[in-house]
């Protein structure tokens, strides 16, 4: 699937948009980047997480019961799931245990490489996961056999039906999020992810903070979710991170492409 470049520079650059009308060096830079970082989430060769089955047969993926949240009107769903896809879908069980989703924090902090979002609409703190040496990995197996199954279980439709398909799809980019209240970094904005897919993981638990959650506009509903959770949709829907009124919401984001799509 190849995006739209106009919307690709401003989701992936925003500082650069103004280029777009400018015809300078700026846009040929920003243009390469963001269709080298495309073309390096839908090809194996270029891929920072190996989330295929390469070597041996991708298990069969266990049946993951979820709660769907259906476009009000279909003419609010991007074309791509205009066939009955949900807008979101979170899990009604854990993906993930407690004390997974406690280590990935762990590590984490233990990393301390927390960077603010570049967006003008971000309030929050982020890290790559290619950077934490034994997530990545740990990442690159939930993909394979969890995430990966439960988005094409979810969007059927748009990820296809069996092995080759799921095994097509690729992380265009993995982070680990913090909102922290006291830090007044609290928020993530109204936005679009510039993929196909976005599933984020909540990694501690709702008491642990308030607040919080994932805001969809179409929607007009804050969704939380506990520890281990997965919550799902299309990456062109506007979303964003609720406010974190007290304590600390710690999140994984997996931005999800396809090479088949």
């Amino acid at each position: 699937m190849r995006l739209p470049l106009r919307w690709l520079i401003v989701v992936a650059a925003p500082e650069l948009y103004e280029a777009l009308s400018s015809g300078s060096a700026a846009l040929a830079r920003a243009t390469d980047l963001v269709l080298q970082k495309h073309d390096a989430a839908t090809s194996r060769q270029n891929q920072a997480f190996r989330t295929w089955h390469a070597d041996a047969p991708a298990a069969e993926p266990r049946e993951v019961a979820t709660t769907n949240y259906a476009f009000p009107s279909p003419t609010d769903a991007p074309l791509l799931f205009r066939d009955g896809a949900p807008c979101a879908a979170v899990t009604k069980q854990p993906l993930f245990s407690a004390d997974e989703c406690a280590w990935i924090v762990e590590e984490a902090e233990r990393a301390g490489r927390w960077t603010p979002q570049e967006f003008r609409y971000a309030r929050d703190v982020v890290q790559q996961v290619e950077d934490l040496a034994e997530v990545r990995p740990w990442l690159e197996e939930a993909c394979r056999d969890q995430i990966f199954p439960l988005l094409q279980a979810t969007f059927p439709e748009v990820v296809g039906e069996g092995a080759a398909a799921r095994d097509a799809l690729r992380i265009f980019d993995a982070k680990i999020l913090r909102y922290d209240a006291a830090l007044k970094e609290s928020y993530l904005g109204p936005h679009r992810d510039g993929t196909l897919l976005t599933a984020v993981t909540a990694l501690n638990p709702l008491d642990a903070y308030a607040g919080g959650g994932t805001s969809f506009e179409a929607l007009d509903e804050t969704i939380r979710y506990d520890a281990g959770h997965v919550c799902c949709h299309a990456g062109e829907i506007r979303h964003g991170g609720a406010r974190v009124t007290s304590g600390r919401r710690y999140a994984l984001v997996c931005f999800v492409d396809s090479a088949d799509v």
